[in-house]
């Protein structure tokens, strides 16, 4: 089996709900699995916050706070 990640950063749950017409994206969505309903960690970094989503955590516990973290 093969998995395809798709993330979108600086795209916000609102943009999906309120009629973005991106019809492919809206079918494979539905027929995977996705959600809309994940959180930003604050402040939010876009490094951090792909960090938090791979990892399950936040700051607090995989130690990256700032771009170019190499190390927690």
């Amino acid at each position: 089996k093969q998995v395809i990640l798709f993330g979108w950063g600086g795209v916000s749950a609102r943009c999906w709900k309120n009629g973005a017409d991106m019809r492919t994206f809206r079918k494979m969505m539905s027929e995977g699995a996705s959600t809309l309903e994940n959180r930003s960690i604050l402040p939010s970094s876009s490094a951090c916050n792909w960090a938090a989503m791979f990892m399950g955590a936040g700051p607090e516990l995989h130690g990256y706070t700032e771009w170019g973290s190499r190390t927690p």
